[in-house]
């Protein structure tokens, strides 16, 4: 394998990291949710979608955060709610959403 594009082998360790998550059932019971939220409360954001027991991984990018977590059906009722709830409560001025349906796993 050649690395050179990035600086080597060290370059990449230098900045890169481990992602391990956690899913309290069979990972199978789970869909993967992309949400792409307009807000000027990221920090909030984020540690609302920390509560989730399951692992969430965020990005941000200007005024808005995209979140991507792994949720069950019974959880993913409760997420359109939440949605429907922070943009009355003005925490989230706009949403963009998508549902993952296949993913490869090893």
């Amino acid at each position: 394998m050649n690395l050179y594009w990035c600086g080597g082998w060290a370059d990449l360790m230098n900045h890169c990291g481990i992602h391990t998550e956690f899913y309290p059932q069979p990972v199978q019971k789970y869909t993967n949710h992309c949400l792409l939220l307009k807000t000027r409360y990221i920090p909030c954001v984020e540690e609302l979608f920390s509560l989730v027991p399951t692992t969430p991984v965020f990005v941000e990018m200007a005024d808005c955060v995209l979140v991507y977590v792994k949720m069950t059906s019974d959880m993913t009722e409760n997420l359109i709610e939440m949605m429907y709830d922070m943009k009355d409560a003005g925490i989230i001025e706009d949403v963009n959403y998508a549902v993952v349906f296949n993913e490869h796993r090893s």
